[in-house]
């Protein structure tokens, strides 16, 4: 059987524990390594940006952390995300942005809309995804909370495509996610999945 996947790390075309012939949908992204003066002031600036956005020095440096994952490990599950709320133009997209740009944007991709939805086309083919303006319904709040579970741990998942039958895939997506409101969606207390961190500008 042939098939189609999006698995980083494997060859263009593999075969998979199964036995089935895979072509790879994922490419790996090489940019030019910049000199060691560029990649100084890269991180200069990063550390600015962070600091702008976050408080404490140690949640920047696991936001900063997340973000080296997933250029250095790309499609190997963290199994947490962050989220990050804050107000409007504080510029915490951004670091979704730079992690784009340093994994291809064939592999990193924003999603908006479905999560809430029976179809999960939103969770695969990509190594990173970004809810970039996460607001829920307050009445699917919790079941779509409960529902990303396993789709922010588990290595493999379920994906139901409309007009085809479920099938599991392997999981190799992290996530990030933004959110203006403060009720953006009801997480668990104590669920360990979500990272939640407010920017400085968060209550000003």
């Amino acid at each position: 059987m042939k098939m189609l996947k999006y698995v980083p790390g494997k060859e263009r075309i593999h075969v998979n524990h199964h036995g089935n012939l895979v072509l790879n949908s994922y490419h790996e992204f090489k940019p030019d390594h910049p000199g060691a003066e560029a990649v100084t002031r890269a991180n200069e600036v990063l550390d600015r940006h962070l600091e702008h956005l976050i408080v404490d020095p140690e949640h920047r440096q696991l936001i900063k952390d997340w973000m080296a994952h997933q250029v250095q490990n790309t499609g190997q599950l963290i199994e947490w995300l962050p989220f990050i709320m804050g107000c409007r133009g504080d510029g915490k997209s951004i670091l979704f942005q730079i992690v784009e740009c340093s994994v291809g944007k064939g592999n990193a991709k924003i999603v908006n809309k479905g999560i809430g939805s029976d179809f999960q086309d939103w969770a695969v083919g990509s190594a990173v995804t970004c809810f970039e303006e996460l607001v829920v319904d307050a009445k699917q709040s919790k079941s779509v909370a409960n529902s990303l579970k396993v789709y922010i741990t588990q290595s493999t998942i379920p994906i139901n495509s409309k007009g085809e039958k479920e099938t599991n895939v392997p999981n190799h997506t992290n996530y990030i996610a933004f959110s203006n409101e403060d009720d953006g969606i009801s997480i668990a207390h104590g669920d360990r999945r979500w990272f939640v961190l407010h920017t400085r500008f968060f209550w000003s």
